[in-house]
């Protein structure tokens, strides 16, 4: 039996997480203020897309441009939606930039 998280999950939720792990693990701030972050940081979104509704479309632009399709889930939903592109990822951003997509 496999057990996995829902579809709809976003990447964000991982995001989040992750981030706040690192925080956490380099000591910048204690566990219960990175716990208290993470729902925090949720705010940030203003509309949370169905990874269903992106799946078909990140999968052609990662065979198209050969990245990732972790990464291509946000490049999606900034393209359809005219938005901004916040990452730290230098690899992500370069490719943002030469999809026209405004970036941090």
């Amino acid at each position: 039996m496999m057990y996995c998280p829902t579809r709809t999950t976003s990447p964000i939720l991982t995001s989040c997480s992750n981030v706040a792990h690192m925080i956490q693990i380099v000591k910048i701030y204690g566990y219960t203020r990175c716990e208290k972050s993470l729902h925090r940081s949720l705010t940030l979104v203003d509309k949370f897309i169905s990874g269903d509704e992106l799946l078909e479309e990140v999968f052609q632009m990662a065979c198209l441009l050969g990245h990732v399709s972790y990464d291509l889930f946000y490049l999606t939903a900034a393209l359809r939606n005219d938005a901004l592109l916040i990452t730290l990822d230098k690899d992500l951003k370069t490719l943002a930039e030469k999809q026209n997509v405004k970036t941090n």
